[in-house]
C-alpha cells in the first residue's frame, strides 16, 4: 500500500512539472491542441481495435491520461487568464479543450462498458462522428485567433493564482458544445446575486412608503 501511495506521489509530481514546463505562448498553446488530438486519434484507433476484439479493456488507460492531461492544461490556461491574459487563442483553445474533455465524459468513459455487440459500437462510432461535426466551429476558432495573434504571442509559462477559482467563473460556456444550453454555475451565481439585490430594492422600497 505505501508503494502505491509513493508511486502515485511520483506520477503527481511529474506531472506537475510537466505542466509548469509547458510553453503557453500561442505556439505552445497549438502544442497543446495537437497533443489532444493526437490523443484522441490513438483512443479512435484503440476503439476500432477493441471492437474487432470484443475486448475494451485497453480502452480505459489511454481515456484516464488523455483525461488527466486536459485537466491540467485546462487548470493552467485558467490561471493565465486570471492574471488577465485576454488572448483569442487562450480562449479559443480552452474551449477546445473543454469540448474534449465532453468527448473523454460522453463518449470514452461510455465505451469501456459496453458489452460489445453491434448495436453498441454502432452508437459510440455514431458519437464519434457527430463530435467531429461540433469540432469543427472550435478548429476554426482556434485558427482565426491563430491568424490575427501570431504564433509567439503570449507568456511561456503560467502565473500563479488562487486554486480555489472555479472554471465556469472565469469561462463562458463554449457555443455550439455539446454542453450548450446547460445553465452553469456562473449563471446559478448570476442569478442568486440578481435575487438579492430585488430584495433588498424592495425593501428599500416597503421602507419608504412606510415613511
Amino acid at each position: 500500500m505505501r508503494c502505491l501511495k509513493f508511486t502515485g506521489l511520483i506520477i503527481g509530481i511529474f506531472a506537475f512539472a510537466a505542466v509548469r514546463a509547458q510553453d503557453y505562448s500561442n505556439k505552445g498553446l497549438m502544442d497543446i491542441k495537437e497533443k489532444v488530438e493526437a490523443n484522441r486519434v490513438t483512443w479512435n484507433k484503440a476503439f476500432d481495435d477493441a471492437s474487432a476484439a470484443k475486448n475494451f479493456s485497453a480502452l480505459r488507460p489511454l481515456r484516464e491520461a488523455d483525461e488527466r492531461y486536459v485537466d491540467e492544461q485546462i487548470s493552467a490556461l485558467r490561471r493565465l487568464y486570471a492574471e488577465g491574459d485576454g488572448r483569442a487563442l487562450l480562449s479559443a483553445v480552452n474551449n477546445y479543450l473543454r469540448i474534449q474533455k465532453q468527448f473523454v465524459r460522453d463518449i470514452m468513459l461510455p465505451a469501456e462498458s459496453i458489452e460489445g455487440n453491434e448495436t453498441d459500437i454502432a452508437t459510440i462510432n455514431e458519437k464519434i462522428s457527430s463530435f467531429g461535426e461540433k469540432e469543427k466551429i472550435f478548429l476554426v476558432e482556434i485558427n482565426n485567433a491563430l491568424r490575427t495573434e501570431g504564433p509567439e504571442a503570449g507568456p511561456s509559462t503560467p502565473a500563479k493564482v488562487d486554486e480555489e477559482m472555479e472554471e465556469e467563473d472565469l469561462f463562458q460556456e463554449p457555443h455550439g458544445s455539446m454542453i450548450e444550453g446547460r445553465e452553469t454555475r456562473k449563471g446559478k451565481k448570476q442569478a442568486r446575486e440578481r435575487g438579492r439585490r430585488q430584495k433588498h430594492k424592495d425593501r428599500d422600497n416597503q421602507s419608504d412608503d412606510d415613511e
